[in-house]
């Protein structure tokens, strides 16, 4: 597999994890990359290719600059592990954006200091639940966030819908753009869980991701392009590596469980 490519005018070749897409799509424009089931269904995978990973992910970030997501702007999500969060992940940081996880399972009082500690402007959220806790988040004059984003088709109440998102269309200039994402530029921020004060903060930057990415790699025996089944919240600093970052590294293919009681099943029919 070649070295991901630089940015066009960019003197710096170490990579980023929207150039590690843009080698898959180059490399392997065929090859699966996320495939994952409708929710409360248990059959049925649908599946997008590293090609239309990149365009996707692309329409995407135009939609999320659209809203005035740019570079250095935190973004929340709260989500299972849904093909909205996935692509948000890799579309976000192609606008040098920073998106952070958070546990479904948070108190109103972490989402609070969350929200006000990353000073985030957008979070993106699964349903109606999720938006009754964030929702009066909004007229908190201490949170700077303002708009809210819901996955689940039918349940946004008046906030953005994601399939809005898809729908914005992509500027020439912008779609010929590779990524605004810099090698020492934060990937992420994940949170503490909070279990002995307030949850903290640990920023994390394209460069060491992706050197801990090929490290482990270096020391784990898999075959290329192996599946990897994603279950774990992608709050969990584990799930992000081996469902997100290692993928995007190899190549690899993700199948993602939104249902952790359907993992068995998903281990049995997809043999990782």
């Amino acid at each position: 597999m070649t070295p991901a490519p630089p940015a066009d005018g960019a003197q710096d070749a170490r990579p980023t994890l929207p150039r590690l897409v843009l080698r898959n799509a180059r490399e392997h424009p065929d090859l699966p990359a996320l495939s994952w089931r409708a929710p409360g269904t248990g059959t049925g995978w649908s599946t997008l290719t590293w090609a239309e990973v990149l365009e996707r992910t692309t329409r995407i970030a135009a939609g999320y600059a659209a809203l005035g997501v740019g570079r250095g702007d935190h973004v929340l999500l709260m989500m299972s592990n849904r093909p909205e969060h996935w692509l948000s992940d890799l579309a976000l940081v192609r606008l040098g954006a920073v998106p952070v996880s958070v546990y479904n399972t948070a108190a109103p009082g972490q989402l609070t200091h969350i929200a006000r500690n990353c000073r985030a402007r957008l979070a993106v959220l699964e349903g109606a639940a999720q938006v009754r806790t964030w929702a009066p988040l909004l007229d908190d004059p201490d949170t700077p966030l303002d708009r809210l984003v819901v996955a689940e088709p039918g349940q946004e109440g008046g906030h953005v819908p994601f399939a809005a998102l898809t729908g914005t269309p992509v500027p020439a200039q912008f779609a010929k753009e590779l990524d605004a994402a810099r090698p020492d530029d934060p990937l992420t921020v994940v949170y503490t869980s909070g279990t002995t004060g307030e949850p903290k903060g640990v920023v994390l930057t394209h460069e060491q991701i992706l050197a801990d990415a090929r490290a482990l790699d270096a020391v784990v025996e898999l075959p290329a392009h192996v599946e990897h089944i994603c279950y774990l919240p992608f709050a969990h600093i584990a799930e992000r590596m081996l469902g997100i970052y290692l993928p995007c590294h190899r190549a690899s293919h993700v199948y993602l469980c939104a249902d952790p009681s359907l993992v068995a099943a998903a281990v049995r029919e997809v043999r990782p």
